[in-house]
């Protein structure tokens, strides 16, 4: 959790490949309730967004200078998010608007 976005939780998976990351969270979240919302990436990364529960969940794998990086974030969509304004680096409240 983050002390300057309480509604913000990020995980660093580690000993996991950012492909098998990718096709577990594609195969698993919808069957968890959750809905596809985007797919983009740059750079060799992929980024991931699905929401549902009340949530985003914004999955980060690879890239070019971080090749094993694996991030999973969770967004808590409350009325301090919703509607609000989108935080440049944080794309992932777009999910929650």
């Amino acid at each position: 959790m983050s002390d300057s976005k309480p509604t913000d939780a990020t995980l660093n998976l580690a000993g996991v490949t950012p492909a098998a990351t990718l096709a577990f969270y594609r195969q698993a979240l919808p069957g968890a309730g959750y809905k596809f919302f985007q797919e983009g990436g740059s750079d060799g990364r992929t980024k991931l967004t699905f929401t549902g529960r009340s949530q985003s969940v914004e999955i980060l794998a690879g890239g070019t200078r971080t090749p094993e990086l694996v991030l999973v974030i969770f967004t808590q969509c409350t009325s301090a998010v919703e509607g609000g304004g989108v935080d440049s680096r944080r794309s992932d409240r777009v999910a929650c608007a």
